[in-house]
């Protein structure tokens, strides 16, 4: 029994690994899309990277979070991130936990033209998502720990690890605790 649930441990971990691989996403504005949004989920960790606002057309990153939007524009100077028409300038990354909306948007120019603007944002997500974390605390009066299976993701029934394959059906797996008395 020990050896199953050191096995079950290590295949959730290795599954946990994948799971833990930042994503870069680079949000760019233009012509033909002159507005662009990302969405982050309550899982995950966004950091904006880089930024590069329009020259000669106004041109800003906002992010929303808990009802409150903030960002910067290219007029910005408390919060300024880049230079109108200029590199980046350096200062620390903002990281934002979700969820929480980025949308980066230009507008524009004299001559009626869309100058490109783009915003580079890494997105990791939560090294120990709540969600998907049991812990027995020491002192604890501990805990049955489940495995269970499902095919609808409705209908679940306790099973004991091992090796499965479906040929018919979609396979789901979960792990429940229920604290002890």
């Amino acid at each position: 029994m020990k050896k199953h649930i050191q096995i079950l441990a290590l295949a959730a971990l290795l599954a946990g690994a994948r799971e833990l691989t930042a994503e870069t996403v680079t949000l760019v504005v233009n012509t033909q899309n002159p507005t662009r949004h990302l969405s982050i989920a309550s899982n995950q960790v966004a950091e904006v990277v880089s930024l590069q606002l329009a020259n000669g057309a106004y041109s800003e990153l906002i992010f929303q979070k808990d009802g409150s939007r903030f960002g910067w524009d290219d007029s910005s100077l408390l919060f300024a991130v880049a230079t109108r028409g200029g590199p980046a300038v350096n200062r620390p990354p903002v990281q934002i936990a979700g969820p929480a909306t980025f949308s980066l948007h230009t507008t524009t120019n004299i001559g009626g033209e869309f100058p490109g603007a783009y915003c580079t944002i890494k997105i990791t997500p939560e090294s120990t998502p709540p969600d998907k974390t049991i812990i027995l605390l020491a002192g604890s009066k501990g805990a049955n720990i489940y495995l269970e299976m499902s095919t609808n993701l409705f209908d679940w029934s306790t099973i004991t690890p091992g090796t499965f394959s479906s040929a018919t059906n979609n396979l789901f797996f979960r792990i429940r605790a229920e604290k002890l008395p």
